[in-house]
């Protein structure tokens, strides 16, 4: 245990959904993957693997565990929350097991992920259906939309049917509790060097017959830009509200999520791939969520803030070998530590080890923190609100058709956010209070359109 000091132990133990609320983790009760917990002083921090489990290498001393996250569950055992241990020459290993109880009802989310699109080559995109909740979902049935020009070349599993560039999937095994359903789908894209520069959007639906939560995250847009040379190991930031890659815009955005792609450009095989992630102070590591791999992985928190992520046994061919299947990733979300001042610099670098050779370094993923409504429009479509000002039924027209939109105050909190899938409609505004506000509006077509208005 390097980082714990000399003499040290450990704290160790299950984190775990406790149906019956018994406290023992029977055979019904699914293990709870990825979870936080803080142990204070320190802070030190630890994080549950695919089974559950954690371990924590700590010095003799006082100590409370506590697992973080923004809610969502019940803790049962132990019933204090800062749950107190001591390790010393006598109990030097520690064992506190967290019996939960869900308070999540059902919710199932769609993600989407893909390789570099490249004129000529075959690309892929990896597409996940997950149960964020501890309950039981119906049979799912999931459509993968391909975009124009690219076509389709195959799909794990074998789908249901292939309609023109929609690609379906029905009678999908009822998701348990936090379980997920991988799809992976091989497109074409042609070999037209003048499509470098141009954006493709794919999207990705899901759908069961049980009542959820939250039916917006069923679906999900994913919008990439045809490359010619590029750097195939990569770390990119996507914000809570997806209006920028550069800007994290305080009050408004929430989540920042990463995504670190690698790709084996060797010449032989890579058996093993390493990734490492030093979080920058200006993030909140008791906030850390898992997201998706392209590959089985292990995770764990090293010294200094540093996240590794290590496929083992990963066999990733070179790309001369087999391109698409050259390529893996691995994703998380995190949030900023609060309070983030205007101007703050959020800036992450990961790197990449295949086998025993010296790390790939990403460039640099940097987010600045501001105030600003000033959202840059990415569509030549136009909207018009009437009128404005005005008083209560607010007048939406665009010359595309709205899928989303977001009203924001003068000091960059979001007021309101809806659907339309319409290319006009009308907002009550009445609740708002008098001043000035900024609507942005996300186009099906994945464009953004903004305007401001004023409330009287």
């Amino acid at each position: 245990m390097p980082s714990a000091g000399n003499p040290c132990g450990t704290v160790s133990g299950d984190v775990f959904l406790d149906h019956d609320q018994d406290c023992v983790q029977d055979a019904i009760d699914e293990p709870i993957p990825y979870r936080v917990l803080e142990v204070l002083p320190g802070p030190e921090y630890a994080i549950t693997d695919a089974d559950g489990h954690y371990a924590l290498g700590l010095a003799y001393g006082n100590f409370t565990i506590d697992h973080q996250g923004d809610g969502g569950f019940d803790q049962l055992c132990p019933p204090a929350q800062q749950q107190p241990f001591t390790i010393n020459g006598v109990t030097s290993d520690v064992v506190v097991d967290f019996a939960d109880s869900s308070l999540t009802p059902l919710d199932v989310i769609a993600s989407l992920y893909s390789t570099p699109i490249r004129p000529g080559f075959q690309a892929g995109y990896s597409a996940y259906v997950t149960n964020n909740s501890g309950q039981l979902s119906g049979p799912v049935e999931a459509t993968f939309t391909i975009p124009a020009p690219l076509t389709y070349v195959s799909a794990v599993p074998v789908p249901t049917s292939v309609v023109g560039n929609t690609v379906t999937w029905t009678g999908l095994p009822a998701l348990g509790a936090y379980d997920q359903h991988y799809l992976h789908i091989t497109v074409q894209v042609p070999p037209d060097p003048l499509l470098i520069g141009t954006f493709v959007t794919a999207t990705l639906s899901a759908s069961q017959p049980i009542a959820e939560s939250d039916l917006v995250n069923n679906s999900i847009d994913l919008t990439r830009e045809i490359t010619g040379s590029y750097d195939p190991n990569d770390k990119r930031a996507r914000t809570s509200s997806g209006w920028s890659d550069a800007l994290y815009y305080i009050g408004t955005d929430e989540w920042v999520e990463y995504v670190i792609r690698f790709q084996n450009t060797g010449n032989d095989t890579a058996f093993t791939v390493v990734v490492t992630d030093t979080l920058s102070e200006e993030l909140d590591m008791a906030s850390f969520q898992q997201g998706v791999a392209s590959h089985a992985f292990s995770v764990s928190f090293k010294p200094d803030r540093v996240i590794e992520w290590r496929f083992e046994d990963i066999d990733l061919p070179d790309s001369t070998t087999n391109w698409v299947a050259s390529n893996g990733f691995v994703s998380f979300r995190i949030r900023p530590a609060l309070p983030i001042a205007p101007g703050t610099v959020i800036e992450n670098t990961a790197n990449i080890y295949f086998d025993f050779n010296p790390p790939v370094i990403t460039e640099p993923s940097v987010l600045v923190a501001e105030f600003s409504t000033g959202v840059q429009g990415q569509s030549q479509d136009d909207m018009r609100l009437l009128p404005n000002p005005v008083n209560d039924q607010l007048l939406i027209s665009s010359d595309g058709t709205i899928d989303m939109i977001t009203i924001i105050a003068a000091d960059g909190r979001e007021v309101m956010r809806r659907r339309m899938r319409t290319t006009s409609g009308t907002i009550d505004v009445s609740g708002l209070r008098a001043g000035s506000f900024f609507l942005v509006a996300i186009l099906e077509n994945g464009g953004i359109v903004h305007e401001r208005f004023i409330k009287q």
